[in-house]
């Protein structure tokens, strides 16, 4: 799984669609969906001989857990009314045992257990076991962080680094000479004067040149990007 979300990028359709999709393939059956407008307390249906299941979807953005309960007091005896079999609550809201509790006792007479109220924690791991799904919705991530990216280009991503280029390798034939003894050591060899070479061009000054040939090689170094 691409990332933890907290599904405030959905509208509550998308949530309502999102928790479909999940359920559909979590189960391996096809739910009943429904238009917008007034839902009776039934956001998603499966209907099967002596099973009737309704699922309800709370997508409460900024309400959180306060605001989950109060809609949960609204929608108890309709679900009474309804007299499911099996009830499945879906929220986007993060839950906790406790919580988990604390909604059955305010939906009494519901059958409802807490392995069928499905928190935010719960859909997150719904989509790590489904990614399809996760790339299918692709609102969830369009997200500051995960902008334009697809969760599965996204786990293939490795931070990259541009190395500088290599520095020129040392003159190993002056090191040699340097070992043996042979290199030219200052004094009158060094001016200019030495008998056994012939006169050729006047040095040109060290310092200089090495001045030079340090400006030369950090016009090709590249910098370190990481």
């Amino acid at each position: 799984m691409g990332a933890a979300y907290d599904f405030r990028t959905l509208s509550p359709l998308d949530f309502e669609e999102l928790v479909r999709d999940l359920l559909q393939a979590h189960w391996g059956v096809t739910l009943e969906s429904f238009g917008a407008g007034a839902d009776q307390g039934i956001d998603l249906r499966y209907l099967k001989g002596p099973h009737k299941v309704i699922i309800q979807a709370k997508h409460l953005g900024e309400g959180g857990y306060p605001g989950l309960k109060k809609a949960l007091r609204d929608e108890r005896l309709k679900a009474i009314k309804l007299a499911p079999t099996r009830y499945i609550l879906a929220t986007s809201v993060s839950l906790t045992p406790a919580r988990k509790d604390e909604i059955i006792a305010l939906m009494a007479g519901v059958p409802l257990t807490p392995a069928d109220i499905v928190g935010r924690e719960d859909l997150n791991n719904l989509l790590g076991l489904h990614q399809t799904i996760e790339t299918r919705h692709f609102k969830l991530w369009l997200s500051s962080a995960n902008a334009r990216t697809d969760p599965a280009e996204r786990r293939l991503r490795r931070p990259s680094c541009t190395k500088a280029r290599p520095a020129p390798k040392p003159n190993t034939r002056v090191q040699q000479r340097a070992k043996a003894g042979t290199l030219e050591k200052p004094g009158a060899a060094a001016a200019g004067f030495d008998p056994n070479r012939k006169k050729g061009p006047e040095p040109k000054d060290s310092s200089a040149s090495q001045h030079q040939a340090l400006g030369h090689q950090n016009q090709h170094a590249a910098p370190v990007r990481c």
